[in-house]
């Protein structure tokens, strides 16, 4: 189920938010977690009730887990850790993976075997992260091992199961726990988020999201003008799709009474590739550096610069094989730690400050490159694109785009894109407009106004999944 969805805003959200409350107020915390359960699972189940069990079973092998962890000592203790964060890995592979490694590695199309084709299964990427993170915190005594109707309620909340944000135990389950009423500010905060989220993705997002698929599917007779149309069309899709489901999901939580981290942070203002990591799916950041780059670079005796590149380089080349089994996430995933590692460099050797344009737009630059292979299919896609920007054939030409995109289509995303670039760069972003301290009659009634338009554009056009939901 979309949150981007008539039935998700005016079917499910109203009616589990009252019922919740409703248990909350009436009968038990307890109860009322139950209600979260089911509804969460309902949710997860909408789209194939199948992959449902996954996640139960991932809950459940979790929860033993952290309940062994928690009660032994000693090194059994240790290779406890061991076994859920390898049970895990293995888990989030054998849906990622395993297809790719039988099917090159074995010859299974010499020997003429076919492998069915396993669908991912919803957000898998993310609750299994946010189990790994939950492992090592029991691990390390942060915080107490789960009851597992907490831990279900964890787990599975609607709001951020599918792609986050990712959230720690000991942020959440407190909460779960609480007996949650519904209050004025965190209303108005959760349905302005709602709001610009909703507004981002079905509005910005998918208006951007036209120019870029067309490119894309054409990327061989792309000229130089329309290659960096479309690459640039696509980093800010991808920016206002998931950054809108973020601001969504925060919404719906702050609407259940449950405060969920942000996301986001204006990326595209970043002055360096690591102030944008620090702004970009800030959750996974944390997770990179809390996670990855700490363990990988205690394993070096010193923390030294060559330490901190090689950890850097390590951490993202994983995350982009979390992303996927394509050369192209890979490839993502490494250029960033590239950078980072570069950008790192420059700071402890170099330590010339550049001036804050040039480096905003060597920023931008890489993003953008990046991206390209990051949405590409494969690498020749990838490959054909970076050569259409420098190609000086044809290089104002505009025929591929013209014959990929009808007119009235023009029209319709004309003006979204046209607002969506200044919108990411300047002025206050979601998070500010949300949770300043007096909302004003101004920002009510834009609020109506994005909903409106929001909604116009649902029932016009096909809905399109988030982009995240592939991983």
């Amino acid at each position: 189920m979309l949150f981007s969805s008539f039935k998700f805003l005016f079917v499910f959200l109203p009616v589990v938010a009252v019922a919740y409350y409703l248990c909350a107020r009436r009968v038990s915390a307890r109860m009322a977690q139950i209600v979260l359960i089911a509804a969460s699972f309902l949710f997860y189940a909408f789209a194939r009730p199948a992959h449902a069990p996954l996640l139960l079973g991932s809950i459940i092998a979790n929860y033993l887990f952290a309940c062994g962890i928690a009660r032994i000592e000693g090194e059994r203790r240790k290779t406890l850790l061991v076994a859920g964060l390898t049970f895990n890995v293995l888990f989030l592979a054998s849906f990622k993976y395993l297809n790719l490694v039988l099917r090159h590695f074995l010859l299974l199309a010499v020997l003429g075997l076919h492998l069915p084709d396993w669908a991912f299964p919803l957000g898998i990427s993310f609750f299994t992260l946010q189990q790994i993170m939950y492992l090592v915190d029991v691990y390390e005594k942060l915080v107490p091992a789960n009851d597992l109707i907490s831990h279900a309620a964890f787990v599975s909340f609607f709001a951020t199961v599918t792609s986050g944000p990712l959230t720690r135990a000991r942020q959440m389950v407190p909460q779960f726990k609480q007996v949650v009423t519904a209050h004025a500010p965190g209303v108005t905060q959760g349905i302005t988020l709602l709001a610009i989220g909703l507004f981002k993705k079905v509005v910005f997002a998918d208006s951007f999201s036209r120019i870029s698929d067309a490119g894309f599917s054409h990327a061989g007779a792309l000229s130089a003008l329309e290659a960096w149309v479309v690459s640039f069309s696509y980093t800010f899709q991808i920016y206002f799709d998931f950054s809108g489901y973020s601001d969504m999901a925060i919404g719906t939580a702050l609407l259940m009474g449950f405060s969920v981290p942000i996301n986001f942070n204006t990326p595209y203002r970043s002055l360096s590739i690591i102030e944008f990591w620090q702004r970009w799916h800030i959750t996974l950041s944390q997770f990179i550096t809390t996670y990855l780059y700490t363990p990988i670079i205690r394993s070096f005796r010193k923390a030294t610069l060559t330490a901190g590149v090689t950890s850097t380089l390590a951490a993202m080349t994983i995350v982009g094989i979390w992303h996927g089994p394509s050369l192209t996430f890979l490839l993502f995933g490494f250029l960033h730690g590239v950078a980072l590692a570069a950008n790192l460099i420059w700071r402890k050797r170099i330590k010339i400050a550049l001036p804050k344009a040039l480096s905003w737009g060597l920023t931008m630059l890489f993003v953008n490159l990046a991206f390209i292979f990051f949405r590409s299919g494969n690498i020749a896609v990838a490959l054909d694109v970076c050569h259409a920007l420098v190609s000086p054939h044809g290089a104002l030409s505009t025929g591929a785009l013209r014959e990929s995109i009808r007119f009235s289509e023009v029209q319709v995303i004309f003006l979204p894109v046209l607002v969506g670039v200044p919108a990411a760069m300047i002025g206050r972003n979601s998070n500010e407009l949300a949770y300043q301290p007096n909302s004003s009659l101004r920002m009510g009634l834009a609020v109506t106004a994005m909903l409106l338009l929001a909604f116009l554009f649902m029932n016009s056009t096909v809905a399109k999944e988030f982009v995240y939901f592939a991983f």
